[in-house]
This record gives C-alpha cells, sequence and structure tokens, in this order.
C-alpha cells in the first residue's frame, strides 16, 4: 500500500512516458555507476597537450576579437554623422535586448506595483 501511494502521482501519467522516464532513470543509474577508473584517467602527455591546446585557442579567439573590433571602429569612423548615430542607436538597443531591458523602466515599475 506504502508504495502504490508513492507511485500514484505516476499512474496519471501515459504508459509511453513512464516507459521513458523508467528507461532515463536506468540509463542514468548505469551510466554513474557502472564507469571504469581506468577508462576516465588520461596520461600526463595528453593532458599537457590539453592544456596547450586550450591556451592556444584562447589566445587565437583573443586575437580574433581584437581585429574584429578594430575592424569594428575603423568601419564606425568612416561613416558619417547620421550614419554614425543609426549605428549607436542599434547598439544601444541591442545592449538592451541582451540584458532583456526591451521595456521602458517606468512600465516595469507601474507593473511591480500591481
Amino acid at each position: 500500500m506504502g508504495l502504490f501511494a508513492i507511485f500514484k502521482p505516476v499512474l496519471n501519467i501515459k504508459l509511453a512516458q513512464q516507459i521513458r522516464i523508467l528507461f532515463c532513470l536506468i540509463s542514468l543509474f548505469s551510466a554513474t555507476v557502472f564507469t571504469v577508473e581506468a577508462q576516465t584517467e588520461i596520461s600526463r602527455s595528453q593532458r599537457r597537450e590539453l592544456r596547450k591546446n586550450k591556451k592556444h585557442s584562447f589566445s587565437e579567439y583573443q586575437t580574433l576579437e581584437k581585429n574584429y573590433i578594430s575592424r569594428q571602429t575603423e568601419h564606425y569612423k568612416h561613416q558619417d554623422r547620421e550614419t554614425r548615430r543609426m549605428m549607436r542607436k542599434g547598439q544601444k538597443q541591442a545592449r538592451k535586448q541582451a540584458k532583456n531591458r526591451t521595456t521602458p523602466w517606468w512600465k516595469r515599475v507601474l507593473l511591480r506595483r500591481k
């Protein structure tokens, strides 16, 4: 009776969903329990190589980012005043959308008070 009470909410789910959930739990359990320690270890030289590759890719990314920003500023400098204003406005809008600030502050304040 106690076991039935635990699984009573689960019985409302369709059989296919129950099978999927059971399969996911079994695969998760087997993945965490049956890993062999020797398979997860790597040699020192491989770890060194991984660190070296990570540093190299990071430095490449930094140079690409620096070049991109410099090209962006050069492109901005070659525009006329009206185009620069439009570009600044677009950047401002992009920053707002990235921060989820598309609604004005006064609407957020009014909605918070309700």
